[in-house]
């Protein structure tokens, strides 16, 4: 992207319907903070899905869980990457890299 862009309310339902019937999310934390109001839209997003994650630091953090690794009921999950591992300059661990093959029914 070659701006930060705000999600509408629209794409946030369609998103959280997407996961909540049993699809992956994979969430890449921001590289530095994002300090535009957009970032709001992002929040919204993660408190419609029904999880104790909060988006922090300018989207550079969460909190409310120890790992990346997040089940959503009915079978979804979301992964959250740092944006190191996103961009493959650190590697993705092998607990999350086998959450994901799971989730894709790759496992």
């Amino acid at each position: 992207m070659k701006d930060f862009m705000a999600i509408s309310e629209e794409q946030i339902g369609f998103i959280v319907n997407y996961v909540e019937k049993g699809g992956l999310l994979v969430v890449v934390l921001a590289r530095k903070e994002i300090n535009h109001p957009s970032i709001e839209s992002y929040k919204l997003l993660f408190e419609k899905l029904r999880w104790a994650v909060k988006l922090e630091n300018g989207g550079r953090s969460v909190s409310g869980t120890s790992t990346g690794n997040l089940e959503i009921e009915n079978g979804g999950g979301v992964v959250i990457l740092s944006w190191d591992e996103a961009t493959g300059k650190s590697a993705i661990d092998e607990e999350t890299m086998g959450f994901i093959e799971f989730k894709l029914g790759l496992r």
